[in-house]
């Protein structure tokens, strides 16, 4: 939802490359520093980023800021699945 609210208020700011803000068909450096730390706010960004190193060796993070993002991403979405399961959340009797 926030990258969705991102892409919007990007687009009307006529940004170019603002469809995808994850970085995937650009560098995070040709962007303005204003943009950089909304980009840096974005998971998508490091996942890219991340499956650039395994590719072709080069990123402009560190790769292991990038695997903790994801991993603490995952962990919260699973804690959150068990909270919801646990609590019965939209479960049929």
């Amino acid at each position: 939802m926030v990258h969705l609210a991102l892409c919007v208020l990007l687009r009307r700011a006529r940004v170019a490359g603002s469809g995808t803000l994850g970085g995937v068909f650009y560098s995070a450096s040709m962007l303005p520093e204003s943009f950089r730390t909304v980009l840096h706010l974005n998971p998508i960004y490091y996942m890219i980023e991340s499956m650039r190193f395994a590719l072709i060796g080069h990123t402009l993070e560190r790769p292991w800021t990038g695997f903790s993002v994801m991993f603490f991403i995952a962990a919260a979405l699973v804690f959150w699945a068990l909270f919801l399961l646990k609590r019965g959340y939209k479960l049929r009797a």
